[in-house]
């Protein structure tokens, strides 16, 4: 304090002594030859947050918090790292002092209605949920309003969680120069244009200060300073010659590495006034409004569903108001002056509100990350009436989602903010992946992706027991009809189909339940019930059973005999229906020839399941390590089949195909093709 108030008082003599040199000057030539002489002070070194990167970390949460479902207001604290006594996961600068995020990792979040959640100390916070997340309350990470100006002090940093531009009030008018806060421009004094604001915080898109409006302090107030951008415009400060708002920047598909929206620029202070007789009178312009904080960024992440029926809300600070100049009055040879006002501050930019689901997102509650409102100006008061210039509102934010159904959420380009009043509302982006259905039968896997103006690599797989990568591709968005492409499907279980969508560096992940097993490339051989009028001659001895096990000598076409033992059935001229003889044979009383020919005559013939034969059943071998009666197996270019009999000669990668052709001769094989047991 006191080598400012030394640097003070060395200023004043200093401005003292060149003011007596101009005294026999006229106003005009006083106002002019000071301005051309020593240009205002310049505009106050920025303060830029370094960049950072989201340190996120996999969509699983490790659920080390445990349960979230606060009771009643709470505000989570970088200063006080813990839940429930449990440490949070604090990240910081790379210099190891700055916290710059939050990863809260829970295992089920419940924010209940009438409960809001605040935090404090983070650029960004991360909730992670190993289960669901259901938020009927509200969790806000706004960013804080910036500080009106004031002549005389310095306000404290505006800003807030989105770490938005420092707002300082303005600095009283000394004799000689504006001696400016921090965000805020200083209020001039004697002639003197009042210091600009700095820039708005924030390593994206910040809002740009006030300008001293490029006119003589006989015309103007301090001019507002621009709002902060994000994902939309910010406004550009009002007043001749003032500076732009910041500009939208980056992909609209929002990487793990995003920074957060700029503030709003501070805003630049008044000209002062000061009596040229020798009387020192001040007068201090009005100093300028703090930048409005960008909001901050939150991501929630959950391994189950993401259910809003509140409120989230990343929204920008509102710029500070412009203060109103001072009055001034002079010796009787001069009138009474009114200093100028102050210019309004930029409002910061909407932040970052980013869902992400493995299951689905359901929003029937509000999301909410618009900019700031630019500042008001401060009045210069009469009789010249030489107000200050209001600040730009911020532009909007951003709100992503990424899961593989998501509704309640309606893509939007957002808008720019306009003036004062008019803030700029956020982009919405919505990346989904739905795996609509899976049917190997019909070689066909149904993706939605979305939206249909992205593009990227389509990674397709089965998972489950074992995993198979079926293809990767370019995918635009779309509705599209992939192929198993079967015949190189890895020998295997699998019980869902997954898609994998990876745009600008992130990737969204489908899934389908379907289970399958891939058994291989099988023979499929077939046999059938013969016809003895089909078979060749001669006839050969041959026995009748029953199931008292008589043995009733018969001739029987020689060629059938061979196939009945071969298929295990065939339909004799005599007697209709007839099985292969197996029990009668190691009983007492058979005759010594009768093995190899002998068989019963039945009424139908069933497999060995007991379930009826047609051209859509299969035998398979006793035994069979991954079939059994009654499973249902696809057989590609061929169809599906079921298991209903048994095939004893048969190896595991053959079945034996039943077929309606009678004949004794020409039954052939079908072939060998990939085969697929459906669950």
């Amino acid at each position: 304090m006191r080598s400012l108030e030394v640097k003070r008082r060395l200023l004043l003599a200093a401005t003292f002594g060149f003011l007596l040199a101009f005294a026999s000057m006229s106003y005009a030539q006083e106002l002019k030859a000071i301005l051309a002489g020593q240009p205002p002070d310049q505009s106050p070194t920025g303060r830029q947050a370094a960049p950072f990167f989201l340190n996120l970390p996999a969509l699983e949460s490790n659920g080390s918090l445990g349960e979230f479902i606060p009771r009643t207001d709470v505000t989570l604290d970088s200063a006080d790292p813990f839940w429930n006594g449990k440490p949070v996961q604090v990240e910081k600068e790379a210099d190891g002092n700055e916290v710059v995020g939050g990863i809260f990792n829970f295992t089920r979040i419940l924010i209940p209605a009438g409960v809001t959640v605040r935090f404090k100390g983070y650029k960004y916070v991360v909730l992670a949920a190993s289960q669901g997340v259901k938020i009927d309350g509200s969790v806000d990470l706004s960013g804080e309003n910036g500080t009106a100006g004031a002549i005389g002090e310095d306000g404290p940093p505006g800003g807030g969680a989105g770490d938005g531009g420092p707002g300082g009030a303005g600095g009283v008018g000394d004799p000689g120069m504006g001696n400016g806060g921090v965000g805020g421009g200083g209020g001039g004094s004697f002639l003197r244009q009042g210091v600009d604001g700095s820039d708005g915080a924030g390593p994206s898109s910040p809002g740009r200060p006030g300008t001293s409006c490029n006119q003589d302090c006989n015309l103007y107030g301090g001019c507002g300073s621009a709002g902060g951008g994000n994902g939309t415009n910010g406004a550009g400060g009002s007043g001749p010659g003032s500076a732009p708002g910041g500009q939208a920047f980056g992909n609209p598909v929002i990487p793990d590495g995003t920074s957060p929206g700029g503030g709003g620029g501070g805003s630049t202070g008044g000209c002062g006034w000061r009596c040229t007789d020798g009387t020192i009178v001040d007068c201090g312009g009005g100093g300028g409004g703090g930048s409005g904080g960008a909001g901050g960024t939150l991501i929630i992440r959950s391994q189950d569903s993401i259910m809003l029926g509140g409120i989230i809300k990343a929204n920008g600070g509102n710029g500070g108001n412009g203060s109103n100049g001072g009055v001034m009055r002079c010796p009787p040879s001069f009138p009474v002056w009114g200093c100028n006002g102050g210019g309004g501050g930029g409002g910061g930019a909407g932040g970052l509100i980013l869902l992400e689901s493995s299951e689905s997102i359901t929003i029937s509650g509000s999301l909410l990350a618009g900019g700031g409102l630019g500042g008001l100006r401060g009045l210069g008061p009469a009789p010249h009436n030489r107000h200050g210039f209001e600040g730009g509102a911020g532009g909007g934010g951003r709100i992503a989602a990424f899961a593989p159904q998501i509704t309640g959420i309606t893509p939007s380009n957002g808008s720019a903010a306009s003036g004062r009043t008019t803030v700029g509302q956020p982009t919405v982006f919505i990346a989904s992946v739905e795996v609509l259905s899976a049917d190997v039968t019909e070689d066909r896997i149904q993706v939605r992706l979305s939206p249909s103006t992205m593009s990227g690599n389509l990674r397709l797989e089965l998972t489950g027991p074992n995993t198979h990568l079926i293809r990767q591709v370019t995918r635009s968005g779309g509705t599209y009809n992939e192929t198993f492409d079967i015949p190189n499907l890895a020998e295997g279980e699998y019980t869902k189909v997954r898609a994998q969508w990876t745009i600008s560096g992130r990737t969204i992940t489908g899934t389908f339940d379907y289970h399958i097993r891939a058994l291989g490339r099988y023979r499929h051989s077939q046999y059938n019930i013969p016809y003895e009028g089909q078979c060749a001659d001669p006839n050969v001895p041959a026995y009748i059973t029953n199931p008292a096990c008589n043995f009733d000598p018969t001739t029987l076409r020689n060629q059938f005999v061979s196939q009945v033992n071969l298929n295990g059935s065939g339909n004799a001229i005599d007697y209709g229906f007839v099985r292969r003889e197996v029990f009668c044979l190691s009983q007492p009383g058979a005759p010594p020839d009768a093995s190899g020919r002998s068989f019963r005559a039945v009424a139908s013939i069933d497999g060995a399941c007991d379930i009826g034969l047609s051209n859509l059943t299969v035998a398979r071998r006793p035994g069979h390590p991954y079939l059994g009666c009654g499973d249902t197996v696809f057989i590609h270019t061929v169809g599906l089949k079921t298991v209903t009999d048994l095939c004893p000669g048969c190896p595991n990668n053959q079945l034996d195909n039943f077929t309606f052709d009678d004949r004794c001769a020409g039954i052939t094989d079908l072939g060998n093709f990939m085969t697929i047991k459906i669950f």
